[in-house]
């Protein structure tokens, strides 16, 4: 999913309207090249109107967010992390048993503050940011500058999330929980124990 920015600059040189003013002032006399002079900036005016109403509409559905969006970004400033980019909705599915079997989706259901089963039968939606100032790039210092953050959420409600380092190369390796902590931490089991449980009530022969 392609990342956008939120960056936002307005094309407009108002300091070369205001150098005009200034010459016709000390031109009253010229009538002539008064009116020269506004229809200069007639014509400036009206490219910095159609300029900026581009740029704002581009700006405008570039970050034309939904709630669950909104809701979710809320979330991620209230940790302290700053929204740099948005990914939008990168997946959506429903969740059973066989998903929550599969490796890497009970390292993602794995690490939430809740209990899976109560989702089975539920559709799940993913939205991807990307942040800075997170906690896990001070723990990390490998040359990740960003993390990348997931949101899931299930009919509107936000329900949790994890996080991965922005690397420039291909990296491999388990999730971490919004705060940037590992299975281990939050499940405060090895991992070995862990994944056995997991298998052994998730396993797609108890359906």
């Amino acid at each position: 999913m392609k990342l956008v920015k939120l960056k936002y600059v307005k094309q407009y040189n108002w300091k070369f309207r205001c150098w005009l003013l200034r010459d016709i002032n000390r031109n009253r006399k010229g009538r002539v090249y008064m009116k020269k002079y506004l229809e200069v900036i007639g014509i400036l005016t009206l490219l910095g109107i159609v300029l900026s109403g581009c740029s704002s509409m581009s700006f405008s559905k570039a970050i034309e967010l939904d709630e669950t969006e909104k809701a979710a970004i809320g979330l991620i400033e209230e940790k302290g992390y700053e929204v740099v980019a948005l990914g939008g909705k990168s997946e959506a599915y429903e969740l059973d048993r066989d998903r929550l079997a599969h490796p890497n989706y009970s390292l993602i259901w794995g690490i939430q503050d809740l209990n899976a089963e109560e989702y089975i039968g539920k559709f799940v939606e993913t939205y991807e940011f990307l942040v800075e100032d997170h906690p896990l790039l001070l723990e990390l210092d490998d040359g990740a500058y960003r993390i990348k953050l997931w949101v899931l959420s299930v009919e509107g409600e936000i329900i949790g999330g994890y996080t991965f380092p922005d690397y420039d190369e291909p990296h491999y390796g388990g999730v971490y929980s919004l705060e940037g902590e590992t299975l281990e931490e939050v499940t405060e089991m090895r991992f070995q124990a862990w994944r056995k449980g997991w298998e052994e009530k998730y396993q797609p022969s108890k359906q």
